[in-house]
């Protein structure tokens, strides 16, 4: 394993919490790090080039979701392909029959929770 992540294996055996916050504070700037490069290998990276290959034409894959003020803007612009499918295939016809944008946004909600 790496250094980092068996160092942080002992306090959870011995339920040290203060050495616990410390291991996890330490492991975040690394995760957040590999996430990031993730994120954008995947989606501007792998999609792009995809989309390139593939003649398509709409290839807004993200939008700023680094800017978002409320969880709300985060959900909707981070991964542009599932929140327009969403929208499209699950939102607007439980709105559409009549239930509330509130249920439809539940929903929505637990649906791509399932699929993810």
């Amino acid at each position: 394993m790496i250094p980092s992540v068996t160092n942080a294996v002992d306090p959870f055996s011995q339920m040290s919490v203060i050495k616990i916050t410390e291991r996890l504070l330490k492991l975040a700037v690394p995760n957040h790090l590999i996430w990031l490069c993730l994120f954008y290998l995947s989606f501007h990276s792998f999609l792009n080039l995809m989309g390139e290959l593939l003649h398509f034409a709409d290839r807004s894959f993200y939008n700023d979701w680094w800017n978002a003020n409320n969880i709300a803007v985060f959900w909707s612009t981070w991964n542009m392909p599932v929140h327009m499918w969403a929208v499209r295939h699950v939102y607007i016809p439980i709105t559409g029959l009549g239930f509330s944008k509130a249920l439809a946004s539940i929903v929505v909600f637990f649906i791509s929770a399932f699929f993810h």
